[in-house]
């Protein structure tokens, strides 16, 4: 009876990992209906973005977590697991942090797939530059999904070939924090060899890596390096600009300000905006945004054009981040041209180039209508503008508690007294069937 339980644990926490087994070539990677020509390798990529967009990864649970976690929104719906996350008290047996685990591994497995299978696809019909392109988008999303893991749960298990069962993917143990980082940065270097520039801002690109990097080497560090990759992103002014009004990237897909977004159709729908609408526009009214956010929103000299992020219905702000319910193709955006520049800003003020931060951020100001004041001498304050822009451009963004995590801010800003919280927990179905999996502490 136990050797049963055990089995059906097994098949139940790995079957989105296991989804490649599927036959459909959109929705999934087989070994079964092998990566073997062109169309197959171009299929199996379009598989890997249907996982990173899925309702279990950025669709919906990848930004429940991570608004809820900040101090920019509050949970006021029916469901207490979501609630977790808002009050800082997450069960290991939370469903979306399983869900959303499980998603992330699948969507590694399919682009191991693609990595370990297009450079021996022997097709005439098969382009060298088709070829590159589709290795390159691989391993760029693989470099996300790891930045996503590392961030949210620490050090990961790190798995580099693709998986054909359900036991393939069990007895590999976590690697720390630094092995994860240094993954993330060799995938990216693969990525930026194979990758060209290109205007589709829903596919991955060269300027995507850059951006990319100039993100991830401030959490490293870096800041030279962080310099070195947003200035390559905001010298290509031919396919790179700030929109001109706040709203605009937003009521329209691919455009100029986007590097990197994930996009959705009448065919495969975001289903996020009904948890913040109200019901008069026929949502669930499920988050809202805090009071203090609220606030700065509404504050000329702060939130300027940003206050339209706000939703007023029946004395009640609603979030605004969605703007075609109806539909469900609201596109969801990974790294866009102002993040950029904040970027840059941030890694400038620990170079003490003081002034090249202040330019920075006035242009961010500038486009949301922000009243230009005197540059900010002292460091401190500087560095602190910065921030405070990051939260109100990047509001409802999913952004606001990694920076205050990397910034060293989570604990005193939102009032959490222990460390552990900082990460979530290791899915407990999966520290019941691998015993190579270690919990993180405090969930134990």
């Amino acid at each position: 009876m136990q050797k049963n339980l055990i089995i059906i644990t097994i098949l139940f926490l790995f079957s989105s990992c296991a989804n490649f087994l599927e036959v459909e070539p959109e929705l999934a990677v087989s070994d079964e209906q092998s990566i073997t020509n062109g169309k197959g390798a171009a299929a199996a990529l379009n598989g890997v973005y249907n996982k990173l967009a899925s309702d279990s990864y950025h669709g919906v649970s990848f930004r429940f977590i991570t608004n809820l976690s900040g101090d920019n929104l509050r949970w006021v719906g029916n469901s207490p697991s979501n609630r977790e996350f808002d009050v800082f008290e997450v069960f290991t047996s939370n469903s979306r942090v399983e869900s959303l685990w499980n998603a992330i591994y699948s969507t590694i497995n399919g682009a191991n797939h693609i990595i370990s299978k297009v450079p021996d696809i022997q097709d005439q019909a098969f382009t060298d530059a088709e070829r590159a392109r589709i290795l390159g988008e691989a391993y760029f999303i693989r470099a996300l999904n790891y930045f996503d893991l590392v961030r949210l749960w620490g050090g990961v298990p790190i798995v580099v070939k693709p998986t054909g069962s359900i036991e393939d993917g069990l007895g590999i143990a976590r690697s720390d924090k630094a092995a994860v980082y240094e993954q993330i940065l060799s995938d990216l270097e693969k990525a930026e060899q194979y990758l060209e520039l290109t205007t589709v801002k829903s596919r991955a690109s060269k300027g995507a890596v850059w951006a990319f990097r100039s993100t991830l080497y401030l959490y490293l560090e870096r800041w030279q390096e962080a310099v070195n990759n947003a200035n390559k992103v905001i010298e290509e002014t031919t396919i790179y600009q700030l929109n001109k009004s706040y709203s605009d990237f937003y009521l329209s897909k691919n455009t100029a300000e986007s590097i990197f977004e994930i996009d959705y159709t009448i065919n495969n729908r975001n289903n996020y905006a009904i948890n913040w609408l109200p019901g008069s526009l026929g949502g669930r009214r499920e988050f809202l945004p805090t009071d203090d956010l609220i606030s700065l929103l509404n504050n000329p000299l702060v939130g300027g054009d940003r206050r339209n992020l706000l939703l007023l219905d029946q004395d009640i702000y609603y979030g605004n981040m969605d703007f075609k319910p109806a539909t469900g193709i609201d596109q969801v955006y990974v790294f866009r041209l102002a993040e950029i520049f904040l970027n840059r800003a941030e890694a400038n003020v620990k170079l003490k180039k003081l002034a090249d931060a202040n330019n920075d951020l006035k242009k961010v100001r500038a486009r949301a209508n922000v009243s230009e004041v005197s540059d900010y001498a002292n460091e401190e304050e500087l560095e602190r503008q910065i921030q405070l822009e990051r939260r109100l451009e990047f509001a409802f963004e999913g952004k606001r508690w990694f920076d205050l995590i990397r910034t060293n801010k989570a604990k005193a800003t939102l009032g959490i007294t222990k460390d552990y919280k900082l990460l979530l927990p290791i899915p407990q179905q999966l520290i019941f069937v691998d015993k190579e999996i270690e919990q993180n502490e405090g969930y134990k």
